[in-house]
């Protein structure tokens, strides 16, 4: 009886270490210090959007957020397509 309670103490340690490894992991599709590759940094003003780092304040596919595409023939200035 003893074996088998050391034996389950051994299996529910490593599966709790297991998950906390697995949530410890950066997501290397939005992580800005780890965007599309473990160690890759955006810089200061960019953000990472599925593994690429974009710059949301001028980026017209990118303008104030990941994917927010303005329309043809504008421009993204300040996180807004069309500023002013």
């Amino acid at each position: 009886m003893k074996t088998f309670k050391i034996s389950y103490f051994v299996v529910v340690l490593i599966t709790v270490l297991a998950i906390a490894i697995t949530l410890s992991e950066p997501d290397l599709r939005t992580n800005k210090l780890n965007c599309g590759r473990c160690g890759k940094s955006c810089q200061y003003s960019e953000i990472c959007c599925k593994g690429y780092c974009v710059n949301p304040m001028f980026d017209k596919r990118h303008c104030g957020g990941c994917f927010k595409k303005c329309n043809k023939g504008r421009s993204c200035a300040y996180g807004m397509c069309n500023y002013a």
